[in-house]
């Protein structure tokens, strides 16, 4: 018989969707500015330091690596 599940429900994690919050934001680096970038990273991070799990902790180095690459090394030219 069905259940009718689609996948199991993996909960309310807040480390999983910071994950997600910190892609976009990679997925943004070059538009938008660094400062907001930094202040939105260091929110996450606790995010994932309290409550991630070791999948979490591997993508948010993954994530964190790919902004310090692509990050502006000169915020003084960002556009507000």
């Amino acid at each position: 018989s069905s259940s009718g599940e689609l996948r199991s429900f993996f909960g309310w994690n807040r480390a999983k969707h910071a994950i997600v919050e910190m892609a976009i934001l990679a997925s943004r680096v070059r538009y938008l500015p660094s400062s907001f970038i930094l202040d939105e990273w260091s929110k996450l991070r606790t995010w994932v330091a309290k409550t991630g799990g070791p999948r979490e902790l591997e993508a948010m180095e993954l994530l964190q690596q790919f902004i310090q690459e692509h990050l502006d090394p000169n915020p003084s030219n960002e556009c507000n």
